[in-house]
């Protein structure tokens, strides 16, 4: 569980962190395979990348029980879906599954 606070506090700063950096220097320079995501974007592919793998079930089932930590999908996929800024970025849908209508919003 709080590994999984973590995570959430995490992005929340760092989203904060690269808010000011903007402001201060202005919008990153975008690379011309990624220039059709805003900077606000590639910083949320960003942040996901970081936790993809692929991963057997046995293997699943053994980090499940002896680790701290969530399974990746679940460390990317529950802050995101409750951290308005990226609801925002990729425009989803209100009170879909990907922008949920109650967001658990610890800090």
């Amino acid at each position: 569980m709080g590994e999984n606070i973590a995570d959430n506090g995490g992005l929340r700063e760092s989203f904060r962190a690269f808010q000011t950096y903007v402001k201060t220097y202005g919008e990153p320079q975008r690379l011309p395979y990624v220039s059709q995501y805003t900077p606000q974007q590639l910083y949320f592919l960003s942040y996901a990348s970081i936790k993809c793998d692929l991963i057997r079930n046995y293997a699943l089932r053994v980090r499940v029980y002896s680790g701290s930590h969530s399974p990746y999908k679940y460390r990317v996929n529950i802050p995101l879906f409750n951290f308005q800024p990226f609801s925002d970025a990729f425009k989803c849908k209100p009170n879909s599954t990907i922008n949920r209508k109650d967001k658990c919003i610890l800090w």
